[in-house]
């Protein structure tokens, strides 16, 4: 059955169906009802909030849900006043928490509800993406050389912006450090085998090319206009380009020419595409 009236509402919700404090952050969403709490007190002081024409529904001691008996006894943690204004909730023996409640607008709800499925079609899209890039990156060590091939942008739809090349003390984010989460724990391999660690929100991604040798890299999704301009810029492979820029970078790691030369030439050969 419908309930329009928010008295009607608030009883629903917290009085016969006994909302517990871990679901209050889905109340607006769920039941287009917003809590702003307003005190908390060792004291019961709802006659202070009784107002003439506008008492306490239950008006009776609440429970705490510390035992089975307790729970028998007082069987309701929350109260609230008869138009549906205020609430309390008996939050430990010693602790009771008031809020006001207000009703939000059926846009606004909508607008919320939205966004919550946008934030899960994200949360879900970055799990994909994370399981795929520690795949190809971390544990098949993708080769430095083939980020040049567009095999990133047109098969996993992502580019790899780099951020700064440089020694390990001069890197911003660098597995081990700061708050951020790495997928991987140990350090990065170099050589042969390029070593890679990315964030566990797909966000930064950390490659390590030589021995002090390392790049950091913002990781943008691409949308899938952005994924067919990068397969028509790569429908037809130039192996010479490839091969220009895998010299290249032999010869940046072999230390045959400066960080700012090699910086430049690997620009002079990317224009020509």
């Amino acid at each position: 059955m419908a309930v329009n009236s928010l008295p009607e509402l608030v009883k629903q919700v917290f009085i016969d169906n006994a909302v517990i404090p871990e679901e209050l952050g889905e109340i607006e969403i769920n039941h287009g009802l917003r809590l702003q709490r307003i005190a908390c007190s060792r004291f019961d002081r709802r006659c202070e909030y009784a107002k003439a024409g506008n008492t306490w529904l239950l008006n009776e001691p609440l429970g705490w849900g510390s035992s089975s008996f307790t729970e028998a006894e007082y069987p309701h943690r929350w109260d609230m006043l008869i138009d549906g204004s205020m609430l309390c909730f008996q939050h430990q023996f010693v602790e009771m928490v008031f809020y006001t409640v207000t009703q939000i607008g059926s846009s606004e709800r909508a607008a919320l509800q939205k966004q919550q499925a946008d934030q899960l079609a994200d949360n879900s899209l970055s799990a994909e993406l994370l399981q795929r890039l520690t795949q190809v990156l971390i544990h098949k060590m993708y080769p430095y050389g083939k980020l040049f091939s567009g095999e990133l942008e047109t098969v996993y739809g992502v580019h790899l912006k780099e951020i700064k090349r440089g020694m390990h003390m001069n890197m911003p984010f660098k597995p081990g450090y700061g708050t951020r989460a790495w997928v991987k724990g140990r350090p990065l391999c170099w050589g042969s085998n390029t070593g890679w660690n990315i964030t566990q929100d797909c966000k930064i991604a950390c490659c390590r090319v030589d021995y002090d040798d390392y790049i950091n890299f913002e990781i943008e999704i691409l949308s899938q206009a952005e994924i067919e301009e990068y397969k028509k810029q790569f429908s037809k492979p130039d192996e010479q380009l490839v091969n220009r820029l895998a010299t290249l970078q032999q010869m940046h790691e072999k230390q045959l020419i400066s960080e700012a030369e090699y910086q430049q030439k690997k620009k002079e050969i990317l224009d020509l595409v």
